[in-house]
């Protein structure tokens, strides 16, 4: 009789544990079906697909932004982008002041090893502070201008359709000189280039 009831109960506890897993197997199929169209509203790590732009956008809204914002051009460096942001009124932002170390590496996963995709991941930054920046950008440089740099391809023309932007201004670290280069309503200078 026991060995019975042994038998019995563990048929029971087979027969709830079946009924629990198809229960929630069900319900996960039918009551929550898995949304696989593309969510440009947050930076959700997508398999094979980086973020894109306006994302990127909304991720430095989120962090907020400055009335002042720094750019650098290398050999210019983050360190000296972060210090002179530092001395402006109010302080400015600059792309460290947005993206961290652990983010670019979340991005770099959501590329699913797509190299060519993973190397838009700081133009499509560069372009979205850029566009969310506001009242004044500065470039910092170290010599002059590369024609080539993501400053003069994708920042400065972003920066250029701005209609927040009321000066742009390049400190030469060099010889610890400004120079205005751009004032907001003034006719883009250089062409936006398409990532």
């Amino acid at each position: 009789m026991a060995q019975s009831l042994q038998r019995l109960y563990g048929i029971q506890h087979l027969v709830a544990l079946i009924i629990l897993f198809t229960t929630t197997f069900a319900t996960l199929s039918f009551a929550a079906p898995i949304d696989v169209s593309p969510d440009t509203s947050s930076l959700i790590a997508r398999h094979g697909q980086c973020p894109s732009i306006d994302s990127m956008r909304q991720h430095i809204r989120n962090k907020g932004m400055s009335t002042n914002t720094v750019f650098y051009m290398k050999p210019a460096s983050a360190m000296e982008a972060g210090g002179f942001a530092g001395t402006l009124t109010p302080p400015g932002k600059f792309f460290g002041s947005f993206v961290t170390f652990d983010d670019q590496m979340n991005w770099v996963d959501a590329c699913g090893g797509n190299t060519a995709e993973q190397e838009k991941i700081v133009i499509h930054v560069s372009i979205a502070l850029a566009r969310e920046a506001s009242g004044t950008a500065y470039i910092l440089t170290k010599g002059a201008i590369n024609p080539t740099s993501i400053w003069t391809r994708y920042e400065f023309p972003a920066l250029q359709r701005n209609p927040r932007i009321i000066e742009v201004h390049e400190f030469n670290l060099d010889t610890q000189t400004y120079t205005l280069i751009w004032r907001g309503g003034d006719i883009p200078t250089l062409p936006e280039n398409v990532v």
